[in-house]
């Protein structure tokens, strides 16, 4: 009560890369790479208008396995690279991943299509320390929501050594418009601290598992085959307020609210319709399961 808060107003963009190579009929290489850069001097860098890397990461898809009924499967093992501020902050040498992902195409739904994806990850990330370091020539940020490596600086509070998330879209489809929805939950756990003979806890024992949620609503325009228009809004957050209660997910002004707008661009659609040989529709990858839509079309997030 009568805490007075300031805005974090944040205008920023970034630029994502996530080439596939097709090897067989049952494995698939996906790799991805992000930019990002901030416009403004929020509290989600530590140095004003600084570019920043995230971590980039390589999966190999398994894409063969046979479907059980409509439901259909992958299974993806994943590296990723410690590349950003707050992964060499947090000394992370590698993360290990396991993705697993389901999805179903329901045709004929109100007169368009229906794709329903769910996904869930597991990553082990193995750390030089088990606590972030502290370096002069950096200072990253220490808390954006849904971010589980960053956890405050000289603080003590120790490196998340796994974690586990689940997530599901929604993206019924009429024509060239496609609008769907988005949920993440994450559940970090951090490695332990010993205990010290003479040296307590602050308050009480903290907590064994650090959660976030991550929602998402946005409508697709399918230009083209190779051009698609994203407007959207999200919002990640910590599970639990302040006072200990759980925190809606989807709407608080006290958090990383964002209204964004994005332009999908896919490589090879552009270049086979500038060589005269389209193969099919495009569109956002993520929210494409039907092999009818063309040769290139494929479940993933």
């Amino acid at each position: 009560p009568g805490l007075q808060l300031t805005r974090n107003e944040t205008v920023d963009m970034s630029l994502s890369l996530r080439p596939r190579f097709t090897l067989s009929r049952m494995f698939q290489v996906r790799a991805g790479l992000d930019f990002r850069y901030e416009f403004t001097n929020s509290d989600t860098t530590g140095r004003i208008n600084e570019p920043r890397f995230g971590d980039p990461f390589v999966d190999l898809w398994i894409t063969g396995i046979p479907a059980v009924g409509p439901l259909k499967f992958w299974v993806a093992p994943r590296l990723q690279f410690p590349v950003s501020p707050e992964s060499r902050a947090a000394t992370t040498i590698l993360t290990t991943g396991l993705i697993v992902q389901a999805a179903v195409g329901v045709e004929h739904f109100l007169g368009g299509d229906l794709t329903l994806i769910a996904q869930g990850i597991y990553t082990h990330t193995f750390n030089q320390y088990t606590t972030p370091s502290t370096q002069t020539d950096f200072r990253p940020s220490c808390f954006t929501p849904g971010d589980t490596s960053c956890y405050g600086q000289v603080s003590g509070v120790s490196n998340v050594s796994d974690v586990l998330s689940w997530a599901f879209i929604v993206a019924p489809s009429w024509g060239s418009w496609s609008p769907g929805l988005f949920f993440r939950m994450t559940h970090a756990f951090p490695y332990s601290v010993r205990s010290l003979e003479g040296l307590s806890n602050v308050g009480e024992a903290p907590s064994r598992v650090r959660q976030s949620t991550f929602f998402a609503a946005w409508i697709d325009y399918n230009a083209n085959p190779w051009l698609s228009l994203e407007l959207g809004y999200s919002m990640g957050r910590n599970l639990l307020r302040a006072d200990g209660q759980i925190g809606n997910p989807i709407w608080d002004e006290a958090q990383d609210m964002r209204l964004y707008f994005s332009t999908v661009l896919t490589v090879d659609k552009l270049y086979q319709a500038l060589s005269g040989n389209d193969r099919g529709s495009g569109g956002v990858i993520r929210t494409e399961n039907t092999p009818r839509r063309g040769p290139a079309s494929i479940a993933t997030f």
